[in-house]
């Protein structure tokens, strides 16, 4: 029994000797040790995170409304308050002024300022010793529009959003982004004076950017 419990405690010197010093900093999501820097892991008193991001917006130009808006890129801004580790609320911001053209004769009807804002509550899964922390959103888009022609007449849309993304963590505040949404955006439209129809415009909006952490 004495030589069982000197082989152990041997054995077990041996493996504190062994394991590696795991660093605060190095901390990703929500590994130990407990003391970790991670904002994550520990909120500061300040939990905001702000992102900037190159987004490329995918409109589905649905049957309906008669008018096709193209494709179009532009920056992203939003900003995100973190309830706890894992929950945030986010709220994103753009405005762009894509070119609009009649469905079907193409005729050009001129450029349509869409400026888009979302809020979304936001899901986030921390996986230890991991710089990846992808999340899920749902939320609301309200979406204004404004035309640059009289052809062409758009009132205000108020959808759900769908979102799926990650953060990949650079360093202790500096993150990487990569971000989809689905933004059911169907604002009424009437062309030429013409009696308004819903145009299920329904958005792919894909981003790339930065984030920081306070």
């Amino acid at each position: 029994m004495k030589k069982a419990l000197l082989y152990f405690s041997l054995a077990a010197g041996l493996i504190a000797t062994a394991a590696p010093d795991v660093q605060a900093d190095t901390c990703y999501s929500c590994s130990p040790p407990p003391q970790s820097s991670c904002f994550l892991c520990n909120p500061p008193p300040n939990p905001w995170m702000i992102r900037e991001r190159f987004v490329n917006i995918d409109p589905s130009n649905s049957d309906q409304g008669g008018v096709d808006i193209d494709h179009y890129s532009m920056i992203e801004l939003d900003a995100s308050y973190f309830f706890s580790r894992n929950i945030s609320a986010e709220f994103s911001l753009t405005a762009e002024d894509p070119s609009s053209s009649a469905r079907g004769s193409g005729a050009s009807l001129g450029n349509v300022w869409i400026i888009p804002a979302t809020l979304t509550l936001q899901y986030h899964f921390l996986f230890p010793n991991n710089p990846f922390q992808p999340y899920l959103g749902l939320g609301i888009n309200y979406s204004y529009f404004s035309t640059s022609s009289n052809c062409i007449n758009y009132d205000s849309s108020i959808g759900p959003v769908y979102q799926i993304g990650t953060d990949f963590q650079l360093s202790r505040n500096w993150f990487l982004n990569l971000d989809i949404k689905k933004v059911y955006m169907r604002p009424d439209v009437s062309v030429n004076g013409g009696p308004k129809v819903t145009d299920d415009i329904y958005p792919w909006i894909f981003g790339a950017g930065v984030g920081y952490k306070f």
